[in-house]
């Protein structure tokens, strides 16, 4: 008696698995589909009329998000393509102690995100802030309060980081016409304030991307113009985070400036143009770059040495660190000094190696067109090697130094400075002495 074959009934239902997974995912794509249209028509019609009946939720909704408790005035609402979207008056986030207005916002625009739903988080599409006015504390102790939040600078500083955390999770914010003032409880420095600003932050899968222009007082500085790149998940581990900053001042008294920011030197005067990039990685700084034009400058390098005035100075100056280097460089770098001295543009390297266990400290300086009298005339104004100021002062050099390439380091741990490779216009009977300038500055 013949057998009967299953093959027949198995292949079919093995093509018939497929029709039936794709009926269901239709069916369910069909069902989520009815349910946000069926959302979208009860805020069009049951939610947005009753809008003021819903305040009290809405309140605490954001009470709950920011952490301080929040006032609403006049309500309205709307749609920006497919979002939702809510305006609000007179918001003020006051203290949960003592009820003192921590932030006052003439207007608010909240476009609602649908992936608010998806994450079971409040999330906004764009969080718009109209004419807010906000003040920035640092006590002195160091810690910063905004807006009734504090947070530290030390990453074992404990950070009120909530408010903060939610906002990095916006897509966009927007904030036009503010007003902000800066009070340095730790500096003991008199409120800046900085009017006119505009401040957007855009926020996409960890990246953080922003600009800021703002007004400071004309006797300080022209407009400023802030941006940055920062890649970082939350702001109680900013340590951890990465970024590029870029800051442009048109015109600023660099020597005003040092009541709010700690200035690596001790600058009297200098006015002028700043651009300044910064790159950091670990909450530590990686390379700082500097375009400037400054006049009118006095400063002291360093407190033995004696104060540098010049009537000029331009160029780009520049540090970079990296595992076991630092480097600090030049690039056309020019100086007039106020008692005639003129150092026409160059370019130097300075680079710095650590130790390590099988290797000495070591380093290598490269430059070219190093003009040798202007560096006599302000030898004992700049933080060069004792010997080498009094080296200077000894033979006198003139001429210029074309090209300087890296220095040799010996076995014994010691460096030299190769012979350059021309040496310009040197000064009559001069070209002994500068044979032996050249082996003095060479030995560190």
């Amino acid at each position: 008696m013949p057998l009967t074959s299953a093959r027949p009934d198995t292949a079919r239902a093995a093509k018939s698995l497929p029709l039936a997974i794709l009926n269901i995912a239709g069916r369910v794509l069909v069902a989520l589909i009815a349910a946000f249209c069926i959302l979208l028509l009860a805020i069009r019609y049951i939610i947005f009329p009753q809008l003021e009946s819903h305040r009290g939720q809405i309140t605490e909704l954001l009470t709950q998000q920011i952490g301080q408790p929040v006032e609403l005035g006049a309500l309205a609402s709307g749609w920006d393509g497919w979002n939702p979207r809510l305006d609000a008056k007179d918001v003020r986030i006051v203290d949960r102690e003592s009820g003192a207005t921590l932030l006052s916002l003439p207007a608010m625009h909240l476009t609602l995100a649908w992936t608010s739903l998806l994450f079971v988080d409040l999330r906004f599409k764009e969080l718009a802030l109209e004419r807010p006015e906000l003040a920035v504390r640092r006590d002195a102790s160091g810690m910063l309060h905004i807006a009734g939040l504090t947070f530290g600078l030390d990453p074992a500083s404990r950070n009120e980081s909530k408010l903060a955390d939610w906002l990095l999770r916006q897509r966009r914010i927007l904030i036009h016409d503010a007003a902000v003032v800066w009070i340095d409880d730790h500096r003991d420095a008199p409120p800046l304030t900085l009017k006119r600003v505009e401040f957007r932050l855009e926020n996409r899968f960890g990246r953080h991307r922003f600009g800021l222009t703002g007004v400071p007082p004309a006797e300080v500085a022209a407009p400023l113009d802030i941006r940055g790149d920062v890649r970082g998940r939350s702001l109680g581990e900013w340590h951890a985070s990465s970024g590029r900053l870029y800051a442009r001042l048109d015109y600023a008294d660099v020597a005003a400036w040092r009541v709010w920011l700690p200035l690596p030197v001790d600058l009297r005067s200098g006015k002028g143009a700043l651009r300044v990039w910064l790159e950091y990685a670990g909450g530590e700084p990686r390379e700082v770059v500097a375009d400037l034009v400054l006049a009118d400058v006095e400063a002291r390098l360093a407190p033995e040495l004696r104060e540098l005035a010049l009537s000029r100075v331009e160029g780009r100056i520049g540090w970079r660190s990296g595992p076991g280097m630092r480097e600090f460089f030049t690039q056309q770098l020019a100086f007039a000094g106020v008692g005639g001295a003129r150092f026409d543009p160059t370019d130097f390297k300075l680079t710095l190696h650590d130790a390590t266990a099988r290797d000495a400290a070591s380093g290598a300086i490269e430059f070219n067109n190093l003009q040798l009298a202007p560096l006599t005339q302000v030898a004992e104004n700049l933080p060069l090697p004792k010997r080498w100021r009094e080296d200077l002062a000894r033979y006198n050099p003139r001429g210029t130094l074309a090209e300087g390439t890296p220095m040799e380091r010996r076995s014994d741990g010691a460096a030299r400075l190769r012979r350059p490779r021309t040496v310009h216009r040197p000064g009559p009977r001069r070209a002994r002495r500068l044979a032996r300038l050249e082996r003095r500055i060479g030995q560190l």
